[in-house]
């Protein structure tokens, strides 16, 4: 999963449930988003990647980004067995 994560995206929480994975994070725009999930269905560890929210928030200060939209996401994909 580690080496899927492109820059400019940050994961906020992990959830496992038997082989289905909740993952919430945040990006600079959705181009990053699409990216993530692009390299993760191309991954051999993973399948059926699906956006279920995104929506655009104004950063915190303490984030780096003061002021800067950023969008968090939450995406479900399937762990496959090789």
């Amino acid at each position: 999963l580690a080496k899927r994560i492109p820059d400019k995206i940050w994961l906020i929480s992990l959830k496992q449930k038997g082989t289905t994975i909740e993952l919430q994070g945040a990006a600079l725009d959705n181009r990053f988003v699409s990216k993530f999930m692009s390299d993760l269905e191309s991954s051999p560890y993973f399948s059926r990647v699906d956006l279920i929210t995104t929506e655009q928030k104004r950063s915190r200060e303490k984030a780096g980004y003061s002021g800067q939209k950023i969008h968090t996401f939450t995406l479900t994909c399937s762990t496959t067995a090789t």
